[in-house]
C-alpha cells in the first residue's frame, strides 16, 4: 500500500510541475528577466560585482505573476547544493563555469562586463526553464569550449525571434 500512495503522490508532483511549467508564458519569462536586470543595474550603480549571478541565486517571490518579483541574492549554501556547477581550477576554489566570461575563464578577473555575461547565461536558464547551460558538456570542457570562443546554443524552447 505505501508503495502506491508514493507512486500517486509522484504522480501528482509530476502533473503540478508540468502545469506550472506550461502556465508560463513567454512573457512570464522575459518579465523575470527584467526584474534580474533592473537588480544587475542597482548592483552595477553600486560598483558591486557579483560574480556568481544564476538562477540558483535568484529569488521568486510569487508563483503568480501579478505579484511575482524575482530579486538577486547569494547564499552560500547554494554553493552546495549545487555543487556540480562549479569546477575547482588549481590553487583556487570552486567556479562557477558555466555562467562564467570567457577573460574570467582565462585570467580569473571579474568585472562588471563579466556579470553581463552570466546576467545572459541566466537568461538562456530562464527561457529554457531550468535547464543546466551546456548540459551536453562537463565542467572542465565548458571551461575550454568557451575559452575557445563557443557559445550557448539556442535554448528549445525559444522562438528563432529570440
Amino acid at each position: 500500500m505505501g508503495s502506491k500512495r508514493r507512486n500517486m503522490f509522484y504522480q501528482k508532483k509530476k502533473q503540478e510541475t508540468t502545469e506550472i511549467e506550461t502556465s508560463l508564458t513567454l512573457y512570464d519569462l522575459l518579465s523575470m528577466s527584467v526584474d534580474v536586470a533592473r537588480g544587475c543595474c542597482y548592483l552595477e550603480e553600486m560598483h558591486f560585482v557579483h560574480r556568481d549571478l544564476a538562477c540558483r541565486n535568484c529569488l521568486v517571490s510569487s508563483r503568480d505573476p501579478a505579484s511575482r518579483i524575482v530579486k538577486i541574492g547569494d547564499f552560500g549554501l547554494a554553493r552546495d547544493i549545487y555543487k556540480n556547477d562549479y569546477y575547482r581550477k588549481e590553487g583556487e576554489g570552486l567556479l562557477p563555469v558555466r555562467w562564467m566570461a570567457p577573460e574570467s575563464l582565462v585570467d580569473g578577473v571579474f568585472t562588471s562586463q563579466s556579470d553581463v555575461w552570466a546576467f545572459g547565461v541566466l537568461v538562456w536558464e530562464i527561457m529554457a526553464l531550468g535547464q543546466q547551460p551546456y548540459p551536453a558538456r562537463n565542467n572542465l570542457e565548458v571551461l575550454h569550449y568557451v575559452r575557445n570562443g563557443g557559445r550557448l546554443g539556442q535554448p528549445v524552447n525559444s522562438t528563432p525571434e529570440m
